[in-house]
């Protein structure tokens, strides 16, 4: 791995975890580094649950529904 990834990947850790910083290490990052927080564009999205997950799967697993329009003819 290069140096240059690893910055990266530390600068991109500073930014998503801003609130975790002190505010000294927030304004030394601001001032000095110009680094600044992440957008919430650019924040990940949470993860699902486990129970998303299994009523994605239930949803997924039911059959469809036909829908019928009121003009169409019953089916023969």
């Amino acid at each position: 791995m290069r140096q240059g990834e690893n910055l990266g990947r530390w600068v991109r850790s500073v930014r998503l975890g801003w609130d975790q910083l002190t505010t000294v290490q927030q304004r030394m990052c601001e001032q000095v580094l110009g680094i600044e927080p992440a957008g919430e564009d650019e924040k990940p999205k949470p993860r699902r649950t486990q129970a998303d997950k299994w009523a994605l799967a239930r949803v997924q697993a039911l059959p469809p529904r036909t829908c019928r329009s009121p003009r169409a003819p019953p089916p023969t």
